[in-house]
């Protein structure tokens, strides 16, 4: 029986027939991901939109680092470019004697240094929320691939997102090669 089926009974009561309708449904429920807050925006491996989702995914995704992680706007940047996110470190002080510009260097410095942790542990955690927002379909299919090894060890979140593309575009292409099969199949008998 399918998810939503809906199946009628027919009961006897005395002599007269009553009919009284019954609803079964299954007890599945539709994989939502992991975290609520990304409201429902998964990514699926086997269905017909899987591109589809993955690009209305991605922009979800890249909204709610933007708002909750540390330095978000860089993080949201690297999940819609599908890059790590990348600051220059600072040039060493011309004149390391100058008081002035070797305090600005400093704290230049220090800023970047900050900024690289949070990004380690951005990537990271963007790792997680993405494995959590993979149904079980598509995390079978990447664990499948040469780098998923090395995508886990390192929690690569973007190295994960850019599989993740690859995996759901590359079922979309296949799905259209076998719809051409079939169509010039189709062609070739009617002919």
């Amino acid at each position: 029986m399918s998810t939503n089926e809906t199946n009628s009974l027919s009961l006897k009561s005395g002599d007269s027939q009553t009919k009284k309708k019954t609803t079964f449904q299954s007890r599945a429920t539709k994989f939502e991901g992991r975290c609520t807050e990304l409201n429902g925006h998964i990514f699926e491996y086997g269905e017909h939109r899987s591109a589809d989702l993955f690009a209305v995914t991605i922009k979800e995704l890249a909204n709610y680092v933007g708002r909750t992680y540390k330095y978000g706007g860089d993080v949201a940047e690297g999940v819609l470019q599908l890059q790590k996110p990348f600051k220059t470190e600072p040039m060493d002080p011309a004149n390391p004697e100058d008081k002035i510009m070797l305090k600005k260097w400093e704290r230049e410095y220090d800023e970047y240094r900050k900024w690289t942790s949070a990004m380690d542990d951005n990537i990271k955690s963007l790792y997680n929320l993405v494995w959590g927002q993979c149904s079980d379909a598509m995390q079978q299919k990447i664990e499948s691939l040469d780098t998923y090894l090395s995508m886990r060890t390192t929690s690569d979140g973007i190295a994960l997102l850019l599989a993740i593309k690859n995996t759901a575009y590359n079922f979309q292409s296949e799905k259209y090669v076998f719809e051409s099969a079939i169509a010039c199949s189709l062609v070739y008998i009617k002919t």
